[in-house]
């Protein structure tokens, strides 16, 4: 499942990510400790860097956008509304360019 949060702004960094948390600390041989942090969203423990983790999984959308919908479900309301024998080249086109629209969230399992 996917998760969108309006008005958060993707982060630059790990060290800028407002959902990392505090998670201890580790001694590289003998240095100063190390802060580590986690994130729910991402996998394992890390220090704060001025990029984002190679397993961060956020993705930004695409601004501006519209209404995202459900178009394979659009699709498929279309075709159960207007039988097959019925359809036009209007609805055709209509159903043709639905599926050759750009995917702005890619589909969930």
């Amino acid at each position: 499942m996917s998760l969108l949060i309006n008005g958060m702004d993707m982060p630059s960094s790990c060290q800028s990510c407002k959902l990392k948390r505090f998670a201890g600390n580790r001694v590289l041989s003998g240095c100063k400790p190390e802060a580590l942090y986690e994130c729910p969203f991402c996998d394992g423990l890390f220090a704060l860097k001025n990029k984002r983790q190679p397993t961060c999984k956020f993705k930004q959308l695409p601004t501006p956008h519209g209404r995202l919908i459900d178009a394979d479900r659009l699709i498929a309301v279309l075709k159960s509304a207007i039988p097959y024998e019925q359809r036009t080249s209007t609805v055709l086109c209509m159903i043709k360019n639905i599926e050759n629209a750009p995917t702005v969230v890619e589909a969930e399992d």
